[in-house]
């Protein structure tokens, strides 16, 4: 055999050799795609999140039963006859209005005063007089030498008055309106539980009312919304001397302020009773006082003032006729 055949021979071999080899990988990568493959992860699809409007609590109404232990509550003010305190009683001397000047008195009045003394003497019942050291008599008469005039008198050791001061005024208009503007007439007690420096009415759309010294008197079962107090605003001032008022004494402001603070600081003291009309709701104007079962005088804190309103105009009685 020559060299030549044998080279054929060996590359058939070889030929031969790749051939079963390239069929085993072939049988080999069959066999592979027949076999289970594994499978293949799940892989879980999550959801993304909702936005979600949080709930807002609901307050629930409950019952509260008061605590015994607690703070009580401050009385609430519903109302003061028809006065609405703007200042504190016991701070008004730190902060007084300013001063008018008020024209002296006229001599023809000053001369007048033994006839008004005579006659608060007349109208005082002798019970009475002992208790009071001050006392105001006021005219509401439209006219006549009193007429819209106040007269003060100092009780004396012998008891007898001196006249301390007097001065033009304006009282109710007596007329029919909104409401009827009569001051009332009679002995009066002042309130020494409404002093103020400064009230307003609730009669008359909220109107000032400075230094106001209230009557210690009810009418239809009502504390009286009748005052002395002090005339303010030009208007007010002008009307001084004439009837003016809703039913109030208006006092010039700088003797307003004066008699304010000299009651309060000078003129406390134990003061009786009137009497009070039950079936009417209204307060004695005539002097009449309150006994106890044992027939003794009753008395109360107060002020020794008494206040005599008059529809007196002071004009002498005509002489009869011959």
């Amino acid at each position: 055999m020559s060299a030549g055949t044998e080279e054929i021979g060996g590359l058939r071999g070889l030929a031969a050799l790749a051939a079963i080899l390239m069929a085993g990988m072939s049988a080999a990568m069959a066999w592979g795609g027949l076999a289970p493959r594994a499978p293949a992860p799940v892989v879980a699809a999550v959801a993304r999140p909702v936005h979600v409007q949080p709930i807002k609590p609901v307050t629930l109404v409950r019952v509260l039963v008061a605590d015994p232990r607690a703070t009580p509550l401050a009385p609430r003010v519903v109302a003061r006859a028809v006065s609405k305190p703007v200042l504190p009683p016991d701070t008004v001397a730190a902060a007084p209005l300013p001063p008018q000047t008020i024209a002296p008195d006229p001599a023809t009045l000053a001369d007048e005063a033994s006839r008004v003394a005579e006659r608060v003497s007349a109208k005082v019942p002798a019970a009475l007089a002992p208790y009071f050291d001050t006392f105001i008599y006021v005219s509401k008469a439209a006219s006549g030498p009193w007429g819209q005039h106040l007269f003060l008198f100092r009780k004396q050791e012998d008891g007898t008055l001196a006249l301390d001061q007097t001065f033009a005024v304006s009282t109710g208009r007596e007329r029919s309106e909104q409401y009827f503007t009569a001051t009332p007439t009679g002995l009066f007690e002042l309130d020494v539980h409404r002093f103020f420096a400064m009230a307003r009415s609730a009669k008359w759309n909220d109107a000032q009312m400075p230094w106001a010294m209230f009557l210690n008197y009810a009418y239809r079962t009502q504390m009286s919304g009748v005052a002395l107090h002090a005339a303010i605003g030009r208007h007010e001032l002008a009307d001084i001397g004439h009837r003016a008022s809703g039913g109030c004494v208006r006092l010039p402001l700088e003797k307003a302020n004066l008699l304010y603070h000299r009651f309060l600081a000078e003129e406390r003291g134990q003061v009786p009773v009137f009497t009070f009309d039950s079936a009417r709701g209204t307060t004695n104007t005539q002097g009449a006082v309150t006994y106890d079962e044992k027939g003794d005088l009753v008395l109360a804190d107060g002020l020794r003032v008494l206040v005599i309103i008059d529809n007196f105009s002071g004009e002498p009685a005509p002489s009869p006729q011959s």
